[in-house]
């Protein structure tokens, strides 16, 4: 099983996501908190619209949301591989 770093990692890696830019208040880790869980709830209010229309949400504001929240603010491409070699 592989723990939420390493997917995220792999994740970011298969679909070739980037991390966007953090905004200058998003170094204190209080205040990213905060917009994170803001933030979150944007984000579900959005997508359960675009289910309802029958669409599927790729991910990738999960993706930034987790990685912001843990302050992985980098291109997971830069990141060691975290899986032993053969793979999980």
């Amino acid at each position: 099983m592989m723990s939420d770093h390493i997917r995220w990692v792999s994740d970011g890696r298969r679909f070739e996501w980037v991390m966007p830019r953090r905004r200058w208040f998003q170094i204190w880790p209080i205040v990213r908190h905060v917009w994170v869980i803001w933030t979150g709830f944007h984000v579900a209010n959005h997508n359960s619209v675009w289910r309802k229309m029958g669409a599927i949400p790729t991910g990738y504001d999960e993706w930034v949301l987790y990685g912001t929240w843990n302050n992985l603010d980098c291109d997971p491409s830069t990141v060691p591989d975290p899986l032993p070699k053969g793979g999980a």
